[in-house]
């Protein structure tokens, strides 16, 4: 009876893990839909209502989210700082806060901490919109991505774990 309960159970411990990773794969592109939200709103505020970076960090780091860290960690270090390098603090903040982002979708994020606040108003926002075109074609993927390997990613983890119930 217990080698049943432990094949059961590893069974749904397999599966559960491929549910897992089909979930991953969902965040990393909610992920990237509210950072490409931020910036914009960010482009805005800082345009056209004239806030200072902390304030435009303060505002996103209320948005809620698994962002809103980002935006309060890079927020932190900012002020920390003394406000010296947003660049520096953006990159500290990557550095510290978990998100469901690949390595290549945190090097897209990272040229936006040497954006923000440092050039005339028409430059940041040419650089801004690219970079927003740029999060809306990986965020574009990575949906696509997961809505093709999310139940792939499932029966893999179920297939997993039947083949080891069958070895035990």
């Amino acid at each position: 009876m217990t080698g049943t309960v432990g094949k059961l159970l590893l069974l749904c411990a397999c599966g559960a893990a491929g549910w897992e990773r089909g979930r991953r794969r969902l965040r990393r592109a909610a992920c990237l839909r509210q950072f490409q939200r931020e910036l914009a709103a960010m482009e805005r505020d800082m345009m056209f209502a004239g806030l200072p970076v902390a304030g435009l960090l303060r505002k996103a780091s209320e948005s809620g989210g698994e962002a809103a860290a980002f935006f309060a960690a890079c927020r932190e270090d900012f002020i920390g700082s003394g406000c010296a390098s947003l660049a520096d603090s953006w990159r500290r903040a990557s550095d510290r806060t978990e998100l469901p982002l690949e390595p290549s979708d945190r090097a897209l994020l990272a040229g936006a901490g040497g954006i923000l606040g440092r050039y005339d108003g028409e430059t940041q926002s040419r650089a801004m919109e690219g970079l927003q075109r740029q999060l809306a074609s990986a965020a574009e993927e990575a949906e696509e991505e997961a809505k093709r390997l999310f139940r792939v990613d499932a029966a893999l983890g179920i297939t997993a774990g039947l083949f080891l119930v069958l070895l035990l």
